[in-house]
This record gives C-alpha cells, structure tokens and sequence, in this order.
C-alpha cells in the first residue's frame, strides 16, 4: 500500500512527499481459530499494515453475538506490540457453543477491528449411543435434545425444557411458593425461578401436566413407571431386568444410580458422581416440594415423574441421590414438582 501511494504522488508530480506518508489506521486480518477443543481455542491474526506508525495495542474480542467490539466483548485479550502475525489461547469455554471474535490492533491514529470470525467449541466426550433413526429430538419450543439407545429403548438423554404441549398451548409458568403448593391444575418452572437452571436441569413440572398426554414431542411420551424398571434392570450390575425386587417401593438395586448418574455437578465432590455408563445423563435438579412449594436440593437430588399406565393408581417418581448409588421408586403427591424424560413410542 505503501509503495502505491509513492507512485501515485510521482505520477502526479507532487513536489512535496509529506502527503505522501501520511499515517491511517492499520490494517489487520482476523484469521480462522485452529486448536479448538471443548473449552478451548486459539485465536490467529495477522497485522499486514501498521498505518506508518507503531502498534500500540493488538489482541482479540470475543463473544457469544456478533457485535463485538473492545467496550462491547465477553472478553478480550492484549497481545502487546508490533506488525505481522500473532495468537492468543483463550480457555474456560462452554462446550458446544458458538463463539464470535475479530482481532483489533491500536496504532495513535485508531483502533482497526478485522473481519468477524466464529468458531463452535467440541462437544463433550459421550458414553452413549444415539438412537439409530434420530439422533436428536426437537420439542414444540425448539429445545433440541440428544437421545440415547439403552438395551430396547430409546430415551431422550437431557431433561425435558417445554414450556408448552405438543398441540402449541402453552404451560402455567407458576413462580409464587404459596400458589404452586395450592395447585389442582397443569404447571411448571424452573428451580429457583432462575432461568440459568433451564439449559443444563431442564423444567420442573407437576403431575397435573403429565396427564395431559402431551407434554412430549410428537412420538414420544413421559417415561412410565415399567419403562423406569426396565432401564433400572438394564443398568443394574447385579439385579438383573424383570426381577421382582423392582417392584419395591423405596431404594433398590445395587448400582443402577451410580451408572445412570453424570461424571459431575453431583454435590460433595468425586465420591458423590457417577459413571454415567450409558450416556443418560442423570443431573440433581431438585424438586418443588408439595407441601409450601419450596425448591429443595439442587446439586443433590435428582427426581423424574413415572406416567401411570391404564389400571395403576399410585404416582410414583423416582430417586437418584448424591449419597447413594442404587435408586428409589417412591409414590408421591401430583403437586410436587419433578424433571421428565421422554421414551421414543
């Protein structure tokens, strides 16, 4: 650029070469991010004209939206001084998320930003089989879930999201403790009425909203009290499937709990986690308790309605706890607030 702004001011026959030096901002390239892995990336650029002044300042924004500048980021990175190529590793990402970046470099004309790039950080590593004739499932809302093969069946592998049925009709969204105690109809929230819960616990639902019918997507329905038994028998490394013992009401099997559980978030440290052998996916989101409509034991408990099947009479829900590693079946009231998980039809 240089060189052509010297030949232009020959070839008009400017005498006085000062105009033709003068200093602009610089010119910079943001370049693809190489070395991307669950949390991390590295981030690549190329400074290819300075402006005819020093580099002051050179580094890198990002962010989850494309309009990203250094007083608009959800972070950024100093790289120091000078012309041509440089990097920067940026750690503690999200999996399976997209991230937005451009480089900028400062020179005492002005900040340049280079071209926005994005890259999407790997997924972590899974245990599980996706059901062969639909990896994912997507439910009225647009919630996109994975599911898993275990033995026979085909389950979602993430707690349910919906905040409406299958036919498009919405869902009370109930938030007061005193108003979701009280219920004699169809609700769901989210633990804490803290909306960061939702993407990693899922909703939690009543059982009024389960009788429905419809709170799956099309194909699919709430998992059933003998669907519970069959993957707590598959699971089970020492009761095997269709054992009387399943029939119990309280804590059964030897390990069933500890395999269906994840490898984290589970409360008290690594003792507590499971091994999540098939890629369930098991996560303590809590409940509602029916009794004053209070949220109870996050990071401790996971609980998930059992839909009755024609001639039962008692609602049951089943138990995964940080503490234990078989699991429990225990009836419950139809106000309490538990998770749900979805079985292919």
């Amino acid at each position: 650029m240089y060189k052509t702004l010297i030949g232009m001011c020959i070839a008009a026959g400017f005498i006085f070469a000062v105009s033709c030096t003068e200093k602009t901002i610089p010119e910079i390239e943001t370049n693809a991010a190489t070395n991307i892995t669950e949390t991390a990336a590295t981030l690549n650029a190329s400074i290819s004209d300075n402006g005819r002044s020093d580099i002051l300042f050179r580094g890198f924004v990002w962010g989850l939206e494309a309009n990203i500048t250094l007083s608009s980021n959800l972070g950024f990175s100093d790289n120091g001084t000078g012309d041509g190529d440089y990097s920067y590793d940026i750690t503690g990402l999200q999996p399976a998320t997209v991230y937005y970046f451009r480089a900028y470099a400062t020179n005492e004309i002005g900040t340049a930003y280079g071209e926005v790039l994005s890259f999407t950080t790997l997924s972590e590593p899974w245990n599980g089989v996706p059901c062969p004739d639909c990896e994912t499932i997507t439910d009225i809302d647009g919630n996109i879930y994975r599911t898993v093969q275990i033995g026979e069946q085909c389950w979602m592998a993430e707690n349910l999201k919906t905040t409406k049925y299958n036919d498009n009709t919405f869902i009370q969204v109930v938030v007061d403790n005193n108003e979701w105690k009280n219920l004699t109809t169809d609700a769901c929230c989210v633990y804490g009425n803290e909306v960061s819960y939702k993407d990693d616990y899922g909703m939690l639902y009543n059982y009024y909203a389960i009788e429905s019918g419809k709170l799956c997507p099309e194909g699919w329905h709430v998992a059933t009290d003998n669907e519970w038994k069959t993957l707590e028998g598959f699971a089970d490394s020492e009761i095997e499937m269709n054992d009387a013992v399943w029939n119990n009401e309280g804590w059964r099997g030897s390990d069933a709990g500890k395999k269906l559980k994840t490898t984290d978030v589970w409360y008290s440290g690594t003792d507590e986690q499971g091994t999540d052998n098939f890629g369930f996916g098991a996560v303590p989101a809590g409940h509602r308790n029916s009794e004053n409509g209070a949220f109870e034991r996050i990071n401790e408990w996971g609980l998930w309605w059992a839909a009755k099947e024609q001639g039962e009479t008692n609602v049951y829900r089943r138990h995964i706890s940080n503490h234990e590693d078989n699991i429990a079946r225990f009836p419950s009231n139809p106000v309490s607030g538990y998770s749900v998980r979805c079985v292919k039809n």
